[in-house]
């Protein structure tokens, strides 16, 4: 772990880091990527030098935001992936929970072999065609996983150093199999927003989410972006992909699934750091995003570790 002294307003303050990344080479051009992060950090990122054709990230808990060029901003939390577009450059990346647990699965068709391109004509998979199916507005297509899908997801995670590569290689087909009628049903426009306006609503957003306090004052939130109360859920929902009050209300609820998995903290105190004063409100909020209690989901993550 690293550890840097850092000064902010005249106190000085640590800075930690753990990154662990493992990376493995499925096939020549298809990599895929498992990360274990506990990090306050803020990383730059230069821009690559080969683009690869499609990139597919998937959180199995905490929550990963990035800042792109031309002021782009997406994010992806517990139980969410991202399909990335090729158009924009990820300028900056961090997790806000500090703690992230996730995959990414990255192509590079040049470099492929006819006979997984082959494989994947037979199955009428094309990797341009999902990244073009992403909105440019958007920067990220983002959903949450379910049922098989999701199962594929977490079984690559967990067995990505224990099982060989062919047949980590027909996981990473069957995913790309399910996420092709998934991206072709969910195609959206969205209006265009000036930077200025984007970098106002990032920035308060970013003073809120620094504060201790579980609690959000969208009244004051929205005074200090200086917009039209219309105007500014209008563009909220266009750079977060929700109204604010979800955005926040799953961050609260992604950070909790980060300490069920990450921490032995008793359910009732988690609840309490997420904003619930009652445990059955926090298990029924909880549930209707991740599909199960807070202790089913403990158990189960813990489960698909062991396993």
């Amino acid at each position: 772990m690293d550890a840097i002294l850092k000064s902010i307003g005249g106190k000085m303050l640590m800075e930690k880091e753990i990154l662990q990344t493992y990376t493995k080479e499925i096939c020549p051009g298809v990599y895929l990527e498992r990360y274990y992060t506990d990090t306050t950090k803020v990383y730059g990122n230069d821009p690559v030098e080969e683009k690869w054709t499609l990139r597919i990230d998937y959180c199995l808990a905490g929550r990963f935001e990035a800042e792109f060029t031309e002021n782009r901003h997406s994010y992806i939390e517990s139980g969410q992936f991202a399909i990335n577009t090729t158009d924009y450059d990820i300028v900056s990346s961090y997790f806000p929970g500090n703690i992230y647990q996730g995959l990414s699965l990255i192509f590079y068709e040049e470099k492929m072999k006819e006979k997984c391109i082959h494989m994947l004509q037979s199955l009428d998979l094309n990797l341009r065609y999902l990244n073009q199916r992403v909105n440019r507005n958007t920067v990220w297509f983002v959903d949450r996983a379910e049922g098989k899908l999701k199962n594929t997801f977490q079984e690559l995670f967990f067995s990505v150093d224990e099982e060989k590569e062919d047949y980590l290689w027909l996981k990473i087909l069957e995913i790309l199999y399910f996420l092709k009628d998934i991206v072709y049903e969910n195609k959206k426009e969205f209006a265009y927003f000036s930077d200025n306006m984007t970098y106002r609503i990032k920035e308060a957003v970013r003073q809120t989410l620094s504060k201790e306090s579980c609690s959000v004052n969208l009244k004051e939130l929205i005074q200090k972006t200086e917009m039209n109360p219309a105007y500014f859920y209008r563009l909220f929902k266009q750079t977060y992909g929700a109204s604010p009050a979800k955005y926040f209300r799953e961050y609260r609820l992604s950070l909790a699934a980060s300490q069920l998995v990450n921490t032995k903290k008793l359910i009732q105190q988690i609840a309490m750091e997420a904003g619930y004063d009652n445990s059955s409100k926090f298990a029924e909020a909880f549930s209707r995003i991740y599909g199960c209690s807070p202790r089913m989901y403990r158990k189960n993550i813990n489960m698909e570790h062991l396993g």
